[in-house]
């Protein structure tokens, strides 16, 4: 068992996502180095990262000072990046309790995040801290995933009559208007140009221009670090919405395995009435059953997406004060 650093975890980017992928973790997406070192960057750029590394795996922490000193993991703004990724997560958990008491005097409290309620991970750290300090759960954190199987067929077979007739008259409606395209497997100066295109629209979406999108602050910085590492690790997929040749909207989204998560979609406003979003979601599943993709997360839980997914997952931090 070791302390490594931030630059060291990423030299070991391929023994990191094997254990990200090794079970356990809830959402391996959210743990993955490309959101992990992203969301560092840009939502805790002052926190100071530290690695867990043991035989059992890793965990990628970082220490946030103010008024209380605190440890969580890289990304702890939306609860869904678990603290700890192995195959062996009771042993891990263990590892991880002995260098967190061994550093005792640098923390307050710890926000252990991405957690299984009654799995290994959680009910491990419980055990060994029990007594010790003020243990709690937080709020459960959810996300819409809908299965591929079956593929494209298969998925509209699970939705309600109703989903199926809105979508069958949207794409009467288009009429062939708006032309899709998919695109993968690009390089890193093609990353570039897709973010630029991105931002691009989304100052012309609601959410542009109501400022509430990501064209700037932390979130752009976000997902401009993302993009590149997803391309870099050919994991990166763009549907864009086109007119006449001209991208009108987009949707963003990464793989980790069989599974593909949506990040951001976006479409200029001009064109709501066309059903853009639901259209491109649509050209976005079909591509991914045509890839061999299993299962699409839509990330956390918001009301449209439940008409879209069958399964709602939720993990939970373990509060330890």
């Amino acid at each position: 068992m070791g302390v490594i650093t931030r630059e060291q975890l990423v030299l070991s980017a391929d023994a990191y996502e094997a254990s990200v992928a090794a079970g356990g973790v809830v959402d391996t997406y959210c743990s993955s180095l490309p959101w992990i070192d992203a969301a560092l960057t840009a939502f805790a750029p002052n926190a100071l990262p530290f690695v867990i590394q043991t035989d059992s795996g890793f965990a990628p922490l970082a220490l946030r000072a103010g008024s209380l000193r605190w440890v969580a993991p890289w990304e702890a703004s939306w609860g869904l990046t678990s603290a700890m990724v192995g195959a062996d997560m009771d042993r891990l958990a263990g590892d991880v309790v002995d260098e967190l008491l061994a550093r005792r005097a640098d923390w307050d409290a710890l926000f252990l995040s991405g957690l299984a309620r009654h799995g290994a991970a959680f009910q491990g750290l419980v055990r060994r801290l029990h007594g010790r300090f003020r243990l709690g759960a937080s709020s459960p954190s959810a996300r819409c995933v809908a299965s591929l199987d079956g593929g494209a067929d298969g998925f509209l077979a699970r939705r309600s009559p109703k989903f199926r007739k809105s979508l069958r008259q949207a794409e009467r409606a288009n009429d062939g208007r708006i032309a899709f395209l998919v695109e993968r497997n690009v390089g890193p100066a093609r990353a570039a140009e897709i973010y630029a295109a991105i931002l691009a629209i989304e100052a012309l979406s609601w959410k542009g221009r109501e400022g509430v999108g990501i064209t700037d602050g932390p979130m752009r910085v976000f997902y401009g670090e993302m993009i590149p590492r997803l391309a870099a690790a050919g994991r990166l997929r763009v549907t864009w919405a086109t007119v006449e040749g001209v991208k009108v909207g987009y949707v963003l989204g990464g793989v980790f395995g069989d599974s593909y998560r949506g990040l951001q979609f976006s479409f200029d406003a001009t064109y709501a009435e066309l059903s853009v979003g639901n259209l491109m979601q649509w050209a976005t599943i079909r591509a991914l059953c045509d890839e061999g993709i299993a299962h699409y997360d839509l990330g956390s839980e918001m009301e449209y997406k439940l008409r879209w997914a069958e399964r709602r997952v939720e993990s939970v931090a373990l509060v330890v004060r």
